[in-house]
């Protein structure tokens, strides 16, 4: 088999290649595939409670924690096999700690660990680079030897090049390291630098990186639904923590509130890190290579979480009334985390009812053993999201070749290939139904399959549990 180094342009094999072991530990299968992410999700929550620890204090870590382990967005972007944006999670968190670590204690190990996990977190999702340009932005302003005031006044001074500059130089190769799939990708074929200057204006998605204003607006919408939890219709209902969001917004005034405090005033570095490195990824999400989905906000969590924490673990230490103030704190943490579970029960007793709606439907389990059944005539995939759900529940039995191509329209390499298969004595062409279709080519395939004389007869349908049409599968003569 010939291994790749990306899975698009814009994201690499690395996820793949780390189920590998998880499949030869204990077989191929749904389980062993969510597995993965599970675990990596855990581990962020670890981080996440030792990130809150080292900045702010033992109660920050343990109420991030919380309230992250308890968010329906964390949970069923996990548990559903989200499995780039959860790893990314454990590679910003991990090398935020490493960061830390450098900076207080001045060992180059812990930079060079961060800068390794920078390049991991660059070969999963080019997205990563969002995060980068945040610690690098928030550097610039804050380190007290790298601020842009600093760097002016000490470009030509030796102090500045061996205290900076030497040890970042040093970490370079780590992150090459991490980061060597896309990198010697784009040496052999530019592809990320021209994915990324082809949707400089627009993207295929139909993106408008010019409409900046509007763009913000909808991934601040974005940001809304994935703390809340509202963006799981698919599985059979839409429930929702609102208070969360309104914490969210809560704990950043909070925060500014607390500076003015002279106590607290102390703990504005991580206070200030915690806030700008939010609000420099906001600001850089209105440009999209794809889409505005909200998943692509999954790489702030913990944050969120963690300034929740940690601005009721200021209010409880440095604002007047204390036992007051600390009753209040513990009632609401446990009204947001009680919120959080209430909706996650929600989404699993609506998920048990409907079996999943249209993509994410379990009709996909009945559409694998049809195939599998018939495995030894050729299957095609005719749009996205059918092949990898089936080449799973099969183990690999039933591979179907994918000819739907990623454009809007059937283009001429599409109308290319289906005629090339169209010529096989028989085959089979699945395709979604009309409800559940992402790329449009049925009627492109019927108009070239009479163009070549074929016949064409529906073989099968699966149906999700109400009864609507999920897959379609078309038998050629």
């Amino acid at each position: 088999r010939k291994l790749p180094l990306m899975v698009t342009d814009r994201e690499s094999a690395l996820t793949s290649y780390l189920v590998v072991p998880f499949f030869w530990l204990f077989g191929v299968g749904t389980f062993t595939m969510r597995l993965m992410p599970v675990l990596g999700s855990a581990l962020t929550l670890v981080l996440s409670y030792f990130l809150g620890k080292a900045l702010f204090g033992r109660p920050a870590g343990v109420i991030a924690a919380l309230l992250l382990a308890t968010t329906p967005s964390y949970i069923f972007f996990s548990r559903q096999g989200l499995d780039a944006n959860t790893v990314m999670a454990v590679m910003s968190t991990g090398s935020l700690l490493c960061l830390l670590a450098w900076h207080r204690h001045g060992q180059k190990r812990y930079l060079w660990l961060a800068a390794l996990l920078v390049g991991l977190g660059i070969a999963i999702k080019i997205l990563f680079l969002w995060y980068v340009a945040a610690i690098a932005v928030l550097a610039l302003l804050f380190h007290p030897t790298a601020n842009m005031f600093a760097l002016a006044r000490r470009v030509f001074r030796l102090r500045l090049r061996l205290a900076v500059a030497w040890p970042l130089v040093a970490a370079v190769p780590f992150l090459a390291i991490g980061a060597w799939m896309p990198i010697y990708y784009n040496v052999r074929t530019h592809g990320t630098w021209t994915l990324l200057r082809n949707n400089l204006s627009s993207t295929a998605d139909g993106v408008n990186n010019a409409a900046y204003i509007d763009n913000l607006r909808t991934r601040i919408e974005g940001l809304t639904r994935l703390l809340d939890g509202g963006l799981f219709w698919y599985l059979g209902g839409v429930f929702r923590n609102p208070v969360l969001s309104w914490a969210f917004g809560g704990a950043i005034l909070l925060s500014l509130l607390l500076m003015a405090i002279p106590g607290a005033r102390r703990h504005w570095r991580p206070f200030a890190l915690i806030v700008g490195l939010i609000a420099v990824i906001m600001l850089l999400s209105p440009f999209s290579t794809s889409n505005l989905t909200p998943t692509h906000l999954f790489i702030l969590f913990p944050l969120p979480q963690l300034l929740i924490g940690a601005s009721l673990w200021a209010a409880m230490r440095y604002l007047p009334i204390r036992p007051l103030l600390t009753a209040a704190a513990v009632a609401l943490v446990a009204l947001l985390a009680a919120w959080n579970v209430r909706a996650d029960i929600q989404y699993h007793q609506a998920l048990a009812r409907s079996g999943g709606i249209l993509n994410h439907s379990d009709a996909i389990g009945d559409l694998a053993r049809y195939l599998d059944a018939k495995r030894e005539i050729p299957s095609y995939s005719m749009d996205w999201g059918i092949r990898s759900g089936v080449q799973l529940l099969t183990q690999g039995r039933v591979d179907p070749l994918e000819l739907f191509m990623y454009a809007p329209e059937p283009n001429q390499t599409f109308k290319d290939w289906t005629w090339g298969t169209l010529g096989k004595p028989e085959a089979i062409f699945i395709f979604h139904s009309k409800e559940a279709t992402t790329y449009a080519r049925y009627d492109a395939f019927l108009e070239l399959a009479k163009m070549r004389g074929r016949t064409v007869q529906l073989e099968y349908t699966a149906r999700q549990h109400d009864n609507i049409p999920i897959y379609q599968v078309y038998l050629v003569r």
